[in-house]
């Protein structure tokens, strides 16, 4: 993968509005969740409370950040993002982001293997552009269901049965930004005898 520009966040502007005193912690030990290609899609899930402050940092891999419950700020040097349970950020590799909980959450973060010279959740060269910078997500329960169903213990811990073989992957759609989308059919009113 070319080497991606680390993009700095902005830690004072990140740190202005926390009270003093406020929690300040490292990254949350993403090196023990890397992604590859034998497990290109890893999760993890911490409990934070209020004011906590992650201090600015980066991956090498692409990574979705979504609060389960409560509200997280994200930081980047482009702007600052609000992630309530509704939605989620995509911050791509190399991108440098910092972390303000603004209430008590259960912070879920997504980390996907990006391949050599690729960026964004398993799609077309074509629509990379658009991944190559943070981008606000929807997150709908299925998503979030599925998220939270995923294996979130860290390497060197036991590997996990899979009775299904199943292997999920990211795709394009998983991380829907637009409304939701409705199924069904009309059909005539039925009498019931």
């Amino acid at each position: 993968m070319p080497a991606m520009p680390r993009r700095s966040a902005q830690p004072d502007a990140a740190t202005r509005s926390l009270p003093r005193g406020a929690p300040l912690i490292g990254p949350l030990t993403p090196q023990l969740f890397r992604p590859d290609v034998q497990r290109p899609l890893r999760g993890k899930l911490h409990h934070l409370n209020a004011d906590t402050q992650v201090v600015p940092h980066h991956h090498a891999w692409g990574q979705v950040a979504l609060s389960t419950t409560g509200v997280v700020r994200l930081t980047v040097d482009r702007g600052t993002y609000i992630v309530p349970p509704s939605r989620a950020l995509w911050v791509p590799p190399g991108v440098e982001h910092a972390v303000t909980v603004v209430e008590d959450a259960e912070l879920l973060t997504l980390y996907l293997h990006q391949p050599r010279g690729r960026c964004g959740p398993g799609v077309a060269r074509s629509d990379e552009a658009e991944w190559r910078q943070c981008r606000v997500l929807e997150v709908s329960a299925l998503l979030r269901a599925l998220a939270l169903e995923l294996d979130m213990r860290p390497d060197g811990s036991r590997p996990a049965p899979d009775a299904a073989g199943l292997r999920w992957h990211a795709p394009q759609r998983s991380f829907n930004s637009t409304a939701d989308n409705r199924f069904g059919l009309r059909m005539a009113p039925r009498e019931f005898a």
